[in-house]
């Protein structure tokens, strides 16, 4: 998470907001972000309805596993990453550039 954190202002200029998600509660969250001066919100999925929906939830420890969302604004995901890939930047970059290049026209 930190390394979107140092990098926000790249992401910033590709049109892209960053938001963190863990099924923790707030006040753990907050606590998080605050350890890791993060710049960006975490939001709070007690419930795991989120983590369910987006098939990252596992259920043995009822905790995310590692994952990294790219979704344009229509709502279409165009990456998914997990694991420890998923705390590397590269490859959201990348898509976002991808996704902010003008359209050719058809």
């Amino acid at each position: 998470m930190s390394r979107y954190r140092d990098e926000l202002e790249q992401f910033k200029a590709l049109d892209a907001q960053i938001l963190g998600i863990s099924t923790d509660g707030l006040e753990e969250n907050r606590a998080f972000a605050k350890s890791l001066t993060l710049n960006f919100p975490v939001l709070s999925d007690p419930d795991k309805k989120v983590a369910r929906l987006y098939g990252v939830l596992d259920e043995e420890t009822g905790r995310n596993r590692r994952t990294t969302f790219v979704i344009n604004k229509e709502g279409i995901v165009k990456s998914i990453e997990q694991g420890p890939s998923a705390i590397e930047i590269e490859g959201s970059l990348k898509v976002c550039r991808i996704l902010k290049q003008p359209k050719e026209a058809e």
